[in-house]
């Protein structure tokens, strides 16, 4: 009743070669203890396995091999795994909405408006491009240039519009530059050389001032609002 064979004696243990029990045990303590508590034996070598499938891909597949598994064991859609980029910035985004056409040195406070500040930083402020496509409508665009465009003289030694490479006949002229920005209403008094053909189109948009007189302007009879050559 006692549970021992009064005739052969207690149960023995299998027959084992020599310490494989204590060997076993040990293994699979260290194992467990490394392996994040596995229950078995079976669960150490299929990790194994599976470890080894894993560091043969790079990492990109080895990215998509476990969000399928994820979704196989765990159910849901592989697009639930896809980021929000609609708010997603880069510099150039940045750029756009921090930049001003004129800059205080003492206006620069967040990150966004240090990017601004330092691209700004850079420009040509002695001369400006113009966007004469819209002059019929009463409405130019004007920025300053960057380093390419001085290196090529455009905008001083080439007509300053932007679609235009006239470099004969330029005229320099001063405009009153008014523009919004950031839902402010700013301007400013800035320089652009054109050549006769533009130099019309600006004057069609508003009467702006000759500051440096150059060759018998040809086109100056023809301007629907002359201007006083100085």
């Amino acid at each position: 009743s006692s549970g021992i064979n009064a005739e052969y004696g207690p149960p023995k243990k299998p027959l084992l070669a020599p310490d494989m029990d204590s060997k076993m045990e040990r293994s699979y303590k260290t194992n467990r203890d490394k392996l994040g508590g596995f229950t078995s034996y079976h669960d150490k070598e299929s990790w194994k396995v599976q470890a080894f499938h894993l560091r043969k891909m790079d990492a990109y597949d080895r990215h998509k091999e476990l969000i399928q598994n994820y979704v196989r064991y765990y159910g849901g859609e592989v697009d639930d795994f896809n980021r929000d980029s609609s708010k997603d910035r880069n510099d150039f985004t940045v750029l756009k909405e921090n930049h001003k056409f004129l800059w205080e040195s003492d206006e620069t406070q967040s990150w966004e408006e240090k990017i601004a500040k330092r691209y700004y930083d850079k420009l040509f402020k002695e001369y400006c491009i113009a966007d004469l496509s819209k002059y019929e409508s009463q409405k130019i665009a004007l920025r300053w240039r960057i380093e390419s465009e001085v290196r090529a003289g455009k905008g001083q030694f080439i007509c300053g519009n932007k679609a235009c490479s006239e470099s004969v006949l330029l005229c320099s002229w001063e405009v009153n530059f008014a523009y919004v920005e950031q839902s402010e209403k700013k301007s400013a008094l800035v320089k652009v050389r054109l050549c006769p053909d533009c130099s019309i189109k600006l004057n069609m948009v508003r009467k702006v001032k000759n500051v440096i007189s150059t060759e018998t302007l040809i086109m100056s009879s023809k301007i629907n609002n002359p201007v006083t050559i100085e």
